[in-house]
């Protein structure tokens, strides 16, 4: 099979010494593995691999947030991450801005990599492309505009964006959190809908079986322990 995801997405997905790397990228690998499954694995902008695996067979992305607007899309294998409280996250130093609501939050604009759950989650709410909503390709792009004050608000869960801050080399004590907008979500593997219901079973079950022997968990911990040393 053929798996898309994208390389900025630390500790989820990134590249390490020119390979694909992290948590959910070697979760799928050994669940691929466990269950006798050929993988090949490539990068590509959030919303390319997104359109890839809805149109063309054999193929998966991850990690997908599995909402209900996608719940038909897709076929699924997961959880393979559990669920991150998501805020709006700001910088310390901005504070003028004040969140207590997805109202307030309008006034500003946001920060979002295209196609994904949060982004289209900000347009249900009456968020509006080039008023609010500053799209990128992915999630470093954004955090950057947030440092330098090109943008006033992102959506993270704190993990994620200790690991992009420190490979930026910033500190997490530039930015806070303001407002927690939306329900958390656990990542999962997205197939595309010709993947046979016998192919989702048996790589169910065998990241049933990495997460029962505690596998999974080695695997989280490896990361968390790196970065938040």
């Amino acid at each position: 099979m053929h798996g898309n995801t994208i390389n900025s997405w630390p500790p989820y997905m990134f590249l390490e010494d020119g390979r694909i790397s992290g948590i959910a990228t070697d979760i799928v690998k050994a669940t691929f593995k466990k269950a006798n499954i050929e993988l090949e694995l490539d990068t590509y902008p959030w919303a390319r691999a997104y359109q890839i695996t809805l149109t063309q067979k054999d193929t998966l992305i991850y990690m997908l947030y599995r909402t209900e607007d996608r719940e038909s899309l897709f076929k699924w294998v997961g959880p393979i991450v559990p669920a991150q409280p998501m805020y709006f996250y700001k910088l310390r130093s901005r504070s003028e801005i004040k969140i207590s609501s997805l109202e307030d939050a309008k006034q500003y604009t946001v920060g979002v990599v295209r196609n994904v759950a949060n982004h289209k989650f900000l347009l249900k709410q009456g968020f509006e492309e080039g008023k609010n909503i500053a799209a990128v390709t992915n999630p470093q792009q954004n955090l950057k505009k947030l440092l330098a004050g090109r943008i006033d608000l992102l959506i993270g869960s704190e993990l994620t964006l200790a690991m992009q801050m420190k490979e930026l080399g910033a500190s997490m004590q530039e930015i806070e959190p303001s407002f927690n907008p939306i329900e958390t979500q656990a990542g999962y593997i997205g197939f595309n809908l010709q993947t046979s219901d016998e192919r989702i079973q048996r790589l169910q079950h065998a990241l049933d079986s990495l997460q029962e022997d505690g596998t999974v968990k080695e695997i989280q911990d490896k990361y968390i322990n790196r970065y938040l040393q």
